[in-house]
């Protein structure tokens, strides 16, 4: 999804730092593209405490919090991610997508995908927002590996559960 922005009680909320991005990093000795996107759910959240926005058929609500950390985002993906470590874990849908807790309680929800195209893999940021200290206990459980480990397990076909 390419966000352009949003008029949010008459202040235009520009979203053109969640332009998706590619990324060449390094796995198992070769060079490895990672398109990066980013969903609805890091600058808009159920609760009802914003402006109600739908997007795709679903209903959600405009989260200043979650905006303000979005414009992070970017970066610790491009900077910190491939260093950092992730649980897996199966999302309600099923799928096996992944966790990561970046620095300041910052979770980070994403899919990887491994398209047809060689060298490839599809990294979906389905969502992000800042943990309160009481929340901590409900993000997903298990054994963090490092993402550079997932990320080569992906490159080949693998999955990681």
């Amino acid at each position: 999804m390419n966000w352009k922005g949003f008029d949010i009680k008459g202040l235009w909320k520009d979203l053109s730092h969640l332009t998706p991005l590619n990324i060449e990093v390094p796995i198992d000795d070769m060079k490895v593209t990672l398109r990066v996107t980013f969903g609805s759910h890091c600058f808009t959240d159920e609760k009802a405490h914003g402006p109600q926005i739908l997007i795709a058929g679903q209903t959600r609500y405009w989260s200043e919090d979650r905006y303000q950390a979005s414009l992070t985002l970017p970066d610790l993906i491009e900077n910190k991610l491939i260093t950092s470590y992730a649980v897996a874990f199966r999302s309600w849908s099923g799928g096996e997508q992944y966790h990561y807790l970046a620095i300041h309680d910052y979770a980070i929800f994403f899919d990887i995908n491994k398209p047809e195209t060689p060298n490839t893999l599809k990294i979906k940021v389905v969502s992000a927002y800042e943990v309160e200290a009481w929340g901590r206990s409900s993000l997903p459980k298990g054994n963090a590996k490092k993402i550079s480990w997932i990320l080569s397990q992906r490159v080949q076909g693998k999955k990681v559960l």
